[in-house]
């Protein structure tokens, strides 16, 4: 009996290991420091976009970011620096809720990539874009991407609403469960 108890925990602990890890911190949004939101920060030159937290509309408890704009001009929320290695792929998701998007807003994901000197490396890059406009429930967006030669970390990693000329005035996306993962 002992030998089989062994096997069964040896069992579990390998599946657990199997399991990607999230390097997104608080990329379900549910950690706080104090009436702020721990590891993210309102980020973009919009000031007519504005980033809330919602605790009424979330995917998974306790809130989600959401983002409103009727105007020209992207602003997101924008998460700390995540360490990555060159040459390997990450999945990169998140779900995202959109209400009355104009036709051609974009929403999605975005960063910028920076070296062991923490220079950039490239322009910004945007795996994730969706701008098919309209209303929508929860939906999972999901992408892989393989970091180039130099790259060391994801910094300004922002899901954002880039609004257009077509902007509603109640264009609303929110995000929850956003994560980078190693590809296994």
């Amino acid at each position: 009996m002992k030998i089989l108890n062994f096997f069964i925990v040896a069992f579990l602990l390998f599946s657990a290991s199997l399991k990607s890890q999230n390097l997104v911190t608080n990329g379900d949004f549910s950690e706080m420091n104090g009436s702020k939101l721990a590891n993210w920060s309102p980020s973009g030159p919009s000031s007519k976009v504005t980033c809330t937290l919602d605790e009424s509309i979330f995917r998974s408890a306790p809130r989600a970011v959401k983002i409103v704009g009727d105007s020209v001009g992207w602003r997101g929320w924008r998460n700390s620096e995540i360490q990555v290695e060159a040459g390997k792929t990450y999945n990169i998701s998140f779900y995202a809720k959109a209400n009355s998007l104009g036709k051609g807003t974009r929403i999605g994901i975005s960063f910028t990539l920076k070296n062991a000197s923490n220079e950039n490396i490239g322009k910004p890059v945007f795996p994730i874009i969706f701008n098919e406009g309209g209303s929508f429930d929860w939906k999972l967006m999901e992408a892989e991407y393989t970091i180039p030669e130099g790259g060391a970390k994801i910094v300004a990693l922002c899901v954002r609403l880039d609004p257009t000329k077509a902007a509603t005035p109640d264009q609303t996306v929110w995000y929850d469960d956003v994560k980078v993962e190693l590809k296994k």
